[in-house]
């Protein structure tokens, strides 16, 4: 396991497309505050630090996070190096995880990346004078549960990606569940309320959870449902790539 997740780490050191992906996700903070900026100095009035990065990581990291993660997972079936792996008697299930936990680094470094980005850039464009105990507190906190949210989040796509193993449709894939997942989560609570049950899939959806995720006032119940979603779709989505990545044949 040690030498797979070394190998994971070198390839990852040596991604032309992580590199990308970190440079889009610098590129897109600055658009934000440049485009407020741009627009009105007194945006700043009812806005701040807390509020760009939450837009940022939203609107930009999730999706620059899931198409990265595709990339990772299926060139590795394109070039061959998962034969080769398979080929040197690695069981499927350690190469799968070694791949997950890799993957998992390069997006939680994709997350506070844009969390250092964005409060050099909130001091500079906002300003000090708001920044205090408890805003740093809540911002640590915020990027430690969307970290976690990422990780579930890109886990699915890595399985799905794992499954499908064509680079367009894992690329797709990723972009539609981010992009348009949460209307049918939406329509499920519609039909659930419509029977009168009480069960929200919003409050379960890992891609709702991160875009519901307040920026403050962080209860423990808050805390508790959204490390239950984490803990929830990464179990899924290991489980299910696990038994895929066994059960299927390696062209």
């Amino acid at each position: 396991m040690i030498n797979l997740l070394s190998g994971e780490w070198y390839k990852l050191r040596k991604s032309k497309s992580f590199l990308i992906c970190c440079v889009v996700i610098i590129c897109s903070v600055f658009l934000v505050y440049g485009t407020l900026n741009i627009g009105s100095e007194s945006v700043w009035a009812s806005m701040g630090i807390m509020d760009v990065y939450q837009q940022v990581v939203i609107c930009f990291v999730n999706m620059t996070s899931v198409i990265f993660s595709a990339l990772f997972v299926i060139t590795e079936f394109v070039n061959g190096a998962i034969k080769n792996l398979v080929g040197k008697g690695y069981s499927k299930e350690k190469i799968f995880l070694s791949k997950f936990i890799m993957n998992s680094v390069a997006v939680v470094m994709m997350v506070v990346l844009s969390a250092i980005v964005s409060w050099v850039l909130g001091c500079f464009f906002i300003g000090t004078e708001g920044i205090n105990g408890a805003l740093i507190r809540d911002y640590v906190i915020f990027t430690l549960l969307q970290s976690g949210l990422m990780i579930a989040l890109n886990g699915i796509v890595i399985t799905l990606s794992e499954v499908c193993r064509n680079l367009g449709a894992g690329i797709s894939i990723g972009i539609i569940i981010v992009g348009f997942s949460t209307l049918l989560s939406s329509a499920l609570d519609l039909v659930f309320n419509r029977f009168s049950i009480s069960f929200k899939a919003t409050d379960y959806w890992v891609v709702d959870v991160m875009q519901n995720c307040p920026i403050s006032g962080f209860g423990a119940n808050v805390v508790i449902q959204v490390i239950f979603v984490i803990v929830l779709w990464s179990v899924l989505a290991i489980g299910a790539g696990m038994w895929h990545f066994r059960k299927a044949d390696i062209k």
